[in-house]
């Protein structure tokens, strides 16, 4: 059970392989959209957490 993570990441890592092998003439404007959703993602998830950290030094560190 403990390298069940390792496990999953590794197969996803495998998949999106094959599935970029297969699927190469996506649009570019498809791509820039899922690039962006990706980071706007990234940001919420990254401005959640830190709004919830105790510790607002180590994140304003962390962001300079």
């Amino acid at each position: 059970m403990v390298l069940l993570g390792a496990l999953v990441n590794g197969a996803c890592i495998i998949i999106g392989s094959i599935l970029g092998r297969f699927l190469q003439h996506i649009p570019e404007k498809i791509k820039e959209t899922v690039m962006s959703g990706i980071g706007l993602a990234v940001m919420v998830l990254g401005l959640q957490m830190g709004l919830k950290s105790d510790n607002f030094l180590v994140v304003i560190l962390s962001i300079v």
